[in-house]
């Protein structure tokens, strides 16, 4: 995983067993961005106090997308 860049190498576990697989259906590029989007958005929410909609017009993202990258986010206390 040396060629890989920072972001992937920190990737989960099955993001990296799909890159090593390569059989990943949409490549590893758009893993990679949905991975990070994830991050950035679960990040946003927590500094936000939690608060979705707020999180939403400080990225410029619709508030359902901020709900589905959001969904199974480990519930991890505000930024204080």
């Amino acid at each position: 995983m040396d060629g890989l860049p920072f972001i992937l190498a920190r990737a989960g576990d099955d993001t990296v067993r799909l890159i090593k697989s390569g059989r990943g259906r949409r490549g590893v590029y758009f893993t990679a961005r949905e991975q990070m989007s994830r991050q950035i958005i679960q990040a946003m929410v927590r500094h936000c106090d939690g608060d979705g909609r707020l999180a939403s017009r400080v990225l410029g993202v619709s508030y359902s997308t901020v709900k589905a990258f959001n969904r199974g986010a480990d519930r991890v206390p505000a930024a204080r």
